[in-house]
């Protein structure tokens, strides 16, 4: 089967479309929510074929992946990367990053992404071929209150993180295990400075076994 990934134009906004559509019900449903229909996204597209870089993976001529560039405060961004389910697992969402990179290349030094910290095959995936955890931290203040169940607690630098419970997680057993005595940790007065003092003397109690 042959993979051809080429330049979308305004004729491919059916295509993008019914994939950019594909690719937010697929991640709200992780998240326990609803997506729009898909006539509300279809100006989103639009705009984005206008302004941005899509690239779209067809295979046999079927559109089945997309990954979309903009620019941003003088950086380039990858910001969705798609590949429909059927076809995963066949190096099409790779290819399409490689093609984003070798257009920012010509432009810039460095790709920048942003990802959900509960998307844990997302963070693996980046990861996986060479981007690093770098800078950003999103805070927000709620002006209305937020349910305990709605939440998991995550941490950096011994700061607690609170981050939106998704319907659907990746977690495994020592992740979960983790997150679970974390929040305990919290609740139960722990602070910031505890943490690191317990998390530095586990440590080096590791090293000094090595």
């Amino acid at each position: 089967m042959q993979l051809v990934i080429k330049s979308a134009t305004q004729d491919n906004l059916e295509d993008i479309l019914s994939l950019y559509y594909k690719f937010f019900k697929e991640l709200r449903s992780r998240q326990g929510l609803s997506p729009r229909g898909i006539d509300e996204y279809r100006e989103e597209v639009r705009e984005f074929l206008q302004r941005d870089q899509i690239f779209v993976a067809f295979l046999e001529e079927k559109p089945v992946g997309f990954i979309h560039i903009s620019k941003r405060e003088g950086a380039h961004w990858l910001e969705e990367l798609y590949v429909v389910p059927d076809y995963r697992g066949m190096g099409i969402g790779r290819k399409l990053v490689e093609k984003a990179e070798n257009y920012i290349k010509k432009r810039d030094s460095a790709a920048y992404i942003m990802v959900l910290p509960q998307d844990k095959a997302a963070i693996e995936f980046w990861i996986h071929i060479g981007y690093k955890v770098l800078n950003t931290i999103e805070l927000a203040k709620d002006l209305n209150s937020i349910q305990e169940e709605d939440t998991r607690v995550f941490e950096v630098f011994g700061y607690p993180f609170y981050i939106w419970r998704w319907r659907k997680e990746g977690y495994d057993e020592v992740e979960r295990k983790y997150l679970e005595t974390l929040e305990k940790f919290y609740k139960l007065g722990g602070t910031r400075r505890l943490y690191l003092e317990i998390v530095t003397a586990a440590l080096r109690k590791w090293i000094n076994r090595q």
